[in-house]
């Protein structure tokens, strides 16, 4: 007892072909959700960078990855229902944007970003931003230069607290000893 009993109905051979069936159903949606994929604009021949990160710029915010680089385009996956760029996505390639500035004047190996991009992965849409928006403001040396300032002020305090946290804990070790 306990156990599943079949019905006398169902055979098990009618069990393996729903079984079947649905497999076949489920493998014809995943290649739909792949036909509606960009690829020629998500991938490049010879730069395609997957979740890396900026080197020690992205330690100056306490971390930071971006999901793609392809080519000069930065690329940020987005799951969302909603299929539309919100300020907060903006914000967050900008600081994505001047870490890469950045971390290429540190590194010339890191790739010259010239595009930031959203891709909507529910919707197969890649929404595209060229950088020079952003550069060409007349502002924008003074936000860099900011972004920076800041990144640097807030990255010396958590060491600092990090450090007397260490210290303190030394203290507490010796105490004991």
């Amino acid at each position: 007892m306990g156990g599943i009993v079949p019905s006398p109905e169902i055979t098990l051979d009618d069990l393996i072909e729903v079984r079947e069936q649905a497999e076949k159903v489920i493998a014809e949606a995943k290649v739909a959700m792949l036909a509606i994929v960009p690829f020629d604009s998500l991938l490049h021949e010879e730069t395609l960078l997957l979740n890396p990160n900026f080197g020690y710029s992205s330690s100056l915010v306490g971390g930071a990855d971006v999901d793609l680089i392809s080519g000069d385009m930065l690329v940020e996956f987005k799951t969302t229902i909603q299929g539309e760029v919100k300020l907060g996505y903006l914000d967050q390639l900008l600081g994505y944007y001047l870490l890469g500035r950045h971390q290429k004047h540190i590194d010339s190996t890191f790739p010259v970003i010239n595009q930031v991009g959203v891709y909507f992965c529910r919707h197969g849409y890649l929404w595209i931003l060229k950088t020079i928006a952003w550069a060409e403001h007349p502002q924008f040396p003074e936000i860099e230069r900011w972004f920076f300032e800041y990144a640097e002020k807030v990255h010396a305090q958590i060491e600092t607290r990090i450090k007397k946290a260490h210290k303190g804990n030394s203290s507490l070790r010796d105490r004991k000893e």
